[in-house]
């Protein structure tokens, strides 16, 4: 399917298939508002992308995979996406406030009411992706410092993956996307290393 290009706001710049287009010569006050719609179209993206997964899946249940060119989507990041957007009530959402999807991604597993705390902090204080996980942590380790938890654990996981992929270096990377993408929302997790295990499959050719 064919891209077409988006004017912003009928002004000066149009998205392109692979670049922002400068058409003529913006004004100062185009220039502005170019870039605070960009900035708006990035922290909002992700959750935009999630309420249409959702809708396509609710009203094309037996279809809407054909609307997922694999060239554009990666199903399970939108999957990923719509979690966490079905993790966060509405009225906690503060994208209009300048807060990440990231930021909001961190806060998943934290409790309706602290999740809310967190977020209006983050967007009061201008916090970081960094000190917004220490800030969830915070919280997460209150029951076990109250003794109304047992203590908290670093836990290791080996997870092997079995994806097909033209050399090791791209399987690596593959494999490592798809990980990041699922711990990401754990705020406390991270991926140590990716390396891959020099499993070659051979297809059979069809007969001629």
């Amino acid at each position: 399917m064919r891209w077409h290009p988006i004017q912003l706001a009928g002004g000066p710049y149009r998205l392109g298939e692979n670049a922002l287009e400068v058409i003529g010569k913006p004004t100062l006050v185009q220039a502005q508002a170019a870039g605070h719609m960009l900035g708006h179209m990035e922290r909002r993206n992700q959750k935009w992308l999630a309420d249409w997964y959702r809708d396509i899946r609710e009203r094309f249940p037996q279809k809407y995979s054909q609307l997922l060119d694999t060239e554009t989507f990666d199903e399970d990041t939108l999957k990923n996406y719509l979690w966490v957007c079905e993790s966060i009530p509405a009225r906690n959402w503060m994208l209009d406030r300048g807060v990440s999807f990231s930021v909001h991604q961190s806060v998943v597993g934290l409790d309706h009411e602290h999740q809310r705390k967190v977020l209006q902090k983050a967007a009061e204080r201008h916090l970081t992706l960094h000190e917004v996980r220490e800030e969830v942590q915070k919280i997460k380790r209150r029951p076990v410092q109250a003794g109304q938890a047992d203590t908290m654990h670093t836990v290791e996981v080996i997870v092997r993956l079995s994806l097909e992929a033209s050399t090791p270096y791209a399987a690596e990377q593959a494999a490592w996307g798809k990980v990041k993408t699922a711990v990401s929302a754990l705020g406390h997790a991270h991926v140590i290393a990716a390396h891959a295990i020099g499993l070659r499959v051979v297809r059979a050719k069809k007969a001629g």
